[in-house]
């Protein structure tokens, strides 16, 4: 039987786990059975200790080697970083758990038992991101996902009407892509790999190249920007949940290196409005959307609050020099955006709808977006701005 320490009253529940396994790195129908044994193993309660020691949200023994790791198992994100990684990432908890194995849905000693409320608390996490949306020039824009299949499909519209949707092949990625265009007729993928890498490939007017790895430990899904012809760079949350980065000049991909700045809590969005600039957007470990930049010659500037309350992680466009705009899913599962226009950032904007994933947007020319979001049915759903006023929500499929 657990013993629970009543000095201080915590907050405790599938809610807690849902948190700190998604900040860990679950994901997915990982997420929702992590947060299922979580509550088999401990009701979700943090402070949770057994008498064999057994400690924290997922009763993780207090090796040595475990506390030098990842330091005291009492505190949620140790616990969450630990259970993912013994967890084999969430696909092997057989080993260490025995609520795993239990299948018997009347016994709240067992996963199974938990399961439905282990869906009902994941599902504000379920989507960090869904599709990636960008365009190479006036009159393309591309849109990808992960499907089903675990492979990366994707359709696309040249100025007459959008295509079905159709696979890329090359195998199985473990996050929606991210997309970024360097010039006409070009197009490069990023993607985390089913081993925490990032993934890359790309298109220049003939076939897909197939996927390679560029390395790293990476959570959720990258962000990938280009300021000119020539230049890449990605962006990506890593298992320390600090963003990290690595770019392209040319000849060859640099390490991946920390920029530093405090733990995040979601997968970041990159732009750049012009040459020897770039933005960065992330949602901070309170829910608020936080932004940081970079001018050519300069460092990077600390994280600074935009406020808010988003889930999952944000999209950010620029339609031209000087113009940002940045979209996000409250938790009212709306679309919500902040434009900058060089004087100063707007007050939070709607856009409407209820939705599941984050979103993501590109733009073809000055004064004009095109948004995406999945809906409550899977489908990707899109709408526009013209210079004058958004249309409506219509369904992608």
């Amino acid at each position: 039987m657990l013993v629970w320490p009543q000095a201080q009253a915590e907050e405790y529940g599938a809610p807690v786990c849902a948190e700190y396994g998604h900040d860990a790195g679950f994901r997915d129908e990982a997420l929702v059975k992590a947060i299922a044994i979580g509550m088999a193993e401990s009701t979700c309660r943090p402070s949770a200790k057994a008498p064999n020691e057994d400690s924290g949200l997922w009763q993780i023994a207090p090796t040595q080697a475990r506390v030098e790791l990842y330091g005291n198992l009492l505190v949620p994100e140790n616990n969450a970083r630990a259970a993912f990684d013994m967890s084999g990432r969430g696909t092997n908890w057989q080993t260490h758990w025995a609520a795993s194995n239990c299948t018997d849905a009347g016994n709240r000693s067992c996963f199974a038992y938990w399961m439905a409320t282990a869906e009902n608390a994941a599902r504000p996490y379920r989507n960090d991101t869904a599709q990636a949306a960008v365009s190479m020039r006036d009159g393309h824009q591309e849109v990808f996902t992960r499907g089903a299949d675990g492979q990366v499909w994707h359709k696309w519209w040249y100025g007459g009407g959008w295509s079905g949707w159709a696979t890329l092949g090359g195998g199985e990625v473990a996050s929606p892509p991210a997309a970024v265009s360097m010039q006409d007729n070009h197009i490069e993928l990023f993607a985390r790999g089913v081993n925490g890498d990032v993934l890359h490939r790309f298109w220049w007017g003939g076939d897909w190249s197939g996927w390679h790895s560029l390395g790293g430990n990476v959570v959720g899904t990258p962000s990938a920007v280009s300021m000119r012809p020539g230049h890449l760079e990605i962006f990506a949350r890593f298992t320390d949940n600090q963003i990290w980065h690595k770019w392209w000049y040319g000849d060859k991909w640099s390490d991946w290196a920390p920029l530093g700045g405090g733990q995040v809590a979601s997968s970041p969005s990159a732009v750049s409005m012009y040459d020897g600039h770039i933005e960065l957007f992330v949602r901070g470990t309170g829910g608020d959307l936080l932004h940081r930049f970079w001018y050519s010659g300069g460092s990077w500037s600390a994280y600074h609050s935009l406020g808010g309350q988003i889930v999952g992680a944000p999209a950010a466009v620029s339609m031209y020099a000087n113009h940002l705009e940045v979209f996000a899913r409250g938790t009212d599962n709306g679309i919500h955006s902040r434009h900058y226009y060089g004087q100063g950032w707007s007050v939070w904007g709607g856009h409407g709808g209820s939705m599941t994933s984050a979103p993501s947007v590109l733009s073809m020319r000055p004064d004009h977006l095109e948004l995406f979001a999945r809906g409550a049915d899977g489908g990707v759903y899109h709408r526009f701005y013209y210079g004058n006023d958004w249309s409506g929500w219509h369904h992608l499929g």
